[in-house]
């Protein structure tokens, strides 16, 4: 939709979104076909599938604060450039509700993945998050294109904006800083192991 969009009114702000979206695919496919090779290389008990999830994990983190870094200065540069966005309101209404599933769906998801205890699930789930979060920063921008006016609509963009940003790389923090846990415990016991 981003990428039609971006050709159809010729937005940088349409493509860059566009771009943002297809690299999530990417990573989304990349931790998939790595957990395929897994399952298929090691059993799910086995100390190696352990590691090597826990550093996809990590990388997933790691991943994501890169690419949320980059996503940070656009949204700073949309926001200050205040360039306009063309959309109806029938497709900003369409596109707000479906941001709200996703947003719902991706904190039960997220919270399940919790209980799990998977490194690669919630890999995944955190991944939705950051999707979801980067959905609410592009809704806000479009509703307040076709629904809002005056000066105070760019502190709202930028605010939602921070914390969608400040958000995403918490949580990637997190996983970061978790996944090095992890993985020096599990070396620890392999050296007393």
């Amino acid at each position: 939709m981003h990428l039609v969009s971006a050709l159809k009114y010729q937005l940088f702000w349409y493509a860059a979104l566009s771009v943002y979206y297809f690299v999530l695919i990417l990573l989304r496919g990349f931790i998939l076909v790595f957990a395929k090779v897994l399952d298929a290389k090691y059993q799910k008990t086995d100390r190696r599938y352990t590691i090597l999830a826990w550093k996809i994990y990590l990388s997933t983190g790691a991943f994501i604060v890169l690419l949320e870094i980059a996503t940070a200065i656009f949204i700073t540069q949309t926001v200050i450039s205040n360039t306009p966005i063309k959309r109806g309101a029938i497709m900003t209404i369409a596109t707000a509700t479906y941001t709200f599933y996703k947003m719902t769906m991706t904190i039960i998801n997220l919270i399940k993945a919790r209980k799990n205890n998977n490194p690669i699930i919630q890999s995944l789930r955190n991944v939705n998050f950051a999707d979801a979060c980067t959905s609410m920063v592009s809704l806000t921008v479009i509703m307040l294109a076709v629904f809002g006016e005056g000066q105070q609509l760019v502190f709202i963009k930028a605010g939602v904006g921070f914390f969608a940003c400040a958000s995403i790389i918490l949580l990637a923090s997190i996983m970061i800083i978790r996944g090095y846990n992890n993985l020096k415990k599990l070396s620890g016991d392999n050296k007393n192991g």
